[in-house]
């Protein structure tokens, strides 16, 4: 299996096809890429793996279970979350205004857009 580019493995099946494949590191995961290097779709699928876009399952299916299990948030995009469900909370039981509410959410909605990914350990004053 000779690696043509960062991340990027060329191997030939048993049938005599050349195939495609993205292993981020030895022994990981690997995914096929459709198509051939130099192709504007193999082109586009490589660089969205190779930018974290086989992560962001991974990510999406431990901060589903995160949430289920009340874990503490790991990223802004998780505190985000909580923000809102503590917010709804405080709406229906009449302890905060509707306009307040709506105030706060556009700084939040803001940040939790531009940080998003960032880890909350990150975050300095």
């Amino acid at each position: 299996m000779p690696k043509i580019r960062e991340c990027l493995i060329e191997e030939t099946t048993r049938h005599g096809k050349t195939r495609y494949l993205f292993q981020r590191e030895s022994g990981g995961r690997r995914i096929t890429i459709r198509g051939t290097p130099n192709e504007p779709d193999f082109e586009q699928a490589y660089e969205h793996l190779l930018t974290g876009g086989d992560l962001q399952k991974e990510y999406d299916e431990n901060l589903f279970r995160r949430i289920r299990e009340k874990q503490k948030p790991f990223t802004i995009h998780e505190l985000g979350l909580h923000y809102f469900d503590y917010v709804d909370t405080l709406l229906r039981k009449q302890k905060m205004s509707p306009y307040t509410a709506q105030h706060y959410s556009r700084f939040v909605t803001r940040f939790v857009k531009e940080y998003g990914r960032a880890p909350i350990e990150s975050v300095e004053p």
